[in-house]
């Protein structure tokens, strides 16, 4: 069977179905990745065909205001209504000859598929995605909100959405002989997600009617060591705290060092500082605090005291695997429902919203997420829960129970 996988997003929205595309080429499946051109020397140095789909997404990502859900909606609207047609186009080539779409919540992937007369399934990365009267839609930062409201925000939503994307997309559709969707979210979801988050960090809602499919977190496995500088520091001394928020935007990347720099002197302790996008350039580092790009977390996490990020789906589940506290600072997105998730099952204190991130409070919750011998606890006892389940072998079992009978012939 022919599958083409169409992520879209960042490179955290890549690696879990590169992880994917991995499990299904180990069982004898011919797999395509359909994305954009940044990702061409990963997709296929991990091996997989590369079909060319969009323009880069994270330049875009990083000059964007994360103020407000409204203004970040508002940008992804622009950036997406632009690309639609060329979306379509492309997508349209890079699944003519498949048997399986597998994708992200994609512009084009459902009608490309439909259109080709193949099926397609989409991955979701956090159970939040499922509408819910028990939590509100992602990108709204609060996250203890009365059942009704998170219903009325839910139906808000899903006409925006529908205002912004349903009239481009139509069209589109149009010019493939195929039926308006009614729905654009409804739509993108499609009616059999499968939910690659783990059940026991944050079950599917009670009350969303059946047909996701949680499978738990898909992780690349990693292999090799840290490079030399890493390991070097991690050698020289005590665990140190890992702080990085991944490829989020920074609008004033050398204050927020500097921010970050005095709440790790304050706590005390040794630091790994992924500077990402942010970059050290022009700040001091002092001989405690190591500066650098990126590592693969699954093997820098485990050998941290604790780890503070952005609550990015990924993110996390490495870090619960890792079984260190977590501290969680959310810029946008599904990441205030993985901070207050966080939160809740004890493994790390309170999340900090990047709108309230300061020195003090970044302080206070790395010695507190260090201290607390319940979170050191419940971190430990959480993370030999998870280990025990293969996300990616259950998500592979899931697809291709859905599409057995359907291949073409």
């Amino acid at each position: 069977m022919h599958i083409v996988i169409t992520p879209f997003g960042s490179r955290g929205d890549v690696q879990p179905l590169l992880a994917l595309g991995a499990g299904l080429r180990a069982r004898g499946h011919a797999v395509t990745f359909g994305a954009a051109p940044n990702y061409r020397g990963w997709i296929e140095e991990s091996g997989f065909r590369f079909r060319e789909i969009g323009g880069d997404f994270e330049p875009w990502l990083k000059r964007q205001d994360t103020g407000t859900p409204f203004s970040l909606l508002a940008g992804l609207a622009r950036y997406v209504r632009k690309e639609v047609p060329l979306c379509f186009r492309q997508t349209c080539d890079a699944v003519r000859d498949a048997d399986l779409v597998v994708t992200t919540t994609h512009i084009a992937a459902h009608s490309a598929a439909e259109a080709a007369g193949v099926p397609c399934r989409t991955v979701l990365y956090t159970a939040q995605l499922l509408p819910s009267r028990f939590h509100p839609p992602l990108a709204v930062p609060g996250q203890d909100l009365p059942a009704w409201l998170n219903r009325a925000l839910w139906w808000s939503l899903a006409r925006l959405f529908d205002l912004l994307f349903k009239g481009p997309v139509n069209r589109e559709r149009a010019n493939l002989g195929l039926a308006p969707v009614p729905e654009f979210l409804s739509h993108a979801r499609g009616a059999s997600p499968i939910v690659a988050s783990d059940r026991e960090f944050a079950p599917i809602a009670p009350d969303v009617p059946p047909g996701p499919a949680q499978t738990g977190a898909m992780t690349l496995p990693v292999s090799g060591t840290l490079e030399p500088p890493i390991e070097a520091f991690l050698r020289a001394g005590d665990p140190p705290v890992y702080i990085g928020f991944g490829s989020m935007p920074d609008r004033t990347p050398e204050k927020t060092m500097r921010m970050v720099l005095d709440a790790v002197r304050a706590s005390g302790r040794r630091a790994i500082v992924c500077a990402g996008w942010a970059g050290p350039d022009g700040t001091d580092i002092p001989p405690e605090i190591l500066a650098i790009r990126e590592a693969p977390h699954a093997l820098l996490f485990p050998r941290v005291a604790a780890a503070v990020h952005h609550g990015g789906a990924g993110t996390t589940a490495a870090a619960a695997r890792a079984g260190v506290p977590q501290v969680v600072v959310p810029h946008l997105g599904d990441q205030f429902f993985h901070g207050r998730r966080v939160r809740d099952l004890g493994i790390g204190p309170a999340p900090i919203p990047r709108s309230r991130l300061n020195a003090s409070r970044l302080a206070s919750a790395i010695r507190e997420a260090l201290t607390t011998p319940r979170i050191q606890e419940r971190a430990r006892s959480l993370a030999e829960n998870l280990r025990k389940v293969d996300g990616v072998g259950a998500a592979v079992e899931v697809l291709l129970a859905g599409t057995r009978g359907e291949e073409r012939t």
